[in-house]
């Protein structure tokens, strides 16, 4: 009895903390720019299965539309499959490439406009995630783009 009394507990409170999915938007992430700005939701790219490298991180920032530009660059022709959110409370954006490996070298960015760091995370070599933190409270586009294989994050501060 006390133990599916502690498993019920363990649920319920495991619940209460959970992120509300139910409540978030969902994206799905297009092959072309759009010019649509969030600030918070999920996003995928469809059901891709390539498999590449993270060659490099690239960034621009465009003072007269005041946007910066990341740009993921892939060693492959084809994108593979992106999964992410956007948490606002944290101004973090969060990257998960499947089937995605990291090259070396890529973590040296430069000086950025609005961001202030970008952490990978290799996952046992099947996946690599990411986490993008800004310098302040900003929106976020993303689209990929192929041949060769890019993700494109445009920011704009809020």
């Amino acid at each position: 009895m006390k133990l599916i009394l502690t498993f019920l507990l363990i649920v319920v409170c495991g619940s209460a903390f959970a992120l509300n999915l139910t409540s978030e938007h969902i994206h799905k992430i297009p092959e072309r720019k759009k010019t649509i700005y969030f600030n918070s939701g999920i996003f995928h790219n469809g059901n891709k299965t390539g498999e590449a490298k993270l060659k490099a991180v690239r960034h621009s920032f465009a003072e007269k539309q005041n946007y910066e530009r990341l740009v993921f660059d892939f060693d492959s022709n084809k994108m593979p499959k992106v999964y992410g959110g956007f948490i606002d409370a944290k101004n973090q954006l969060h990257l998960d490439f499947f089937k995605v490996s990291l090259e070396s070298g890529v973590n040296s960015f430069g000086k950025s406009v609005m961001v202030d760091t970008i952490n990978f995370f290799p996952i046992q070599g099947e996946t690599l995630a990411l986490e993008v933190n800004f310098k302040f409270k900003v929106k976020v586009e993303l689209f990929t783009l192929e041949n060769p294989a890019r993700l494109v994050v445009d920011v704009i501060k809020i």
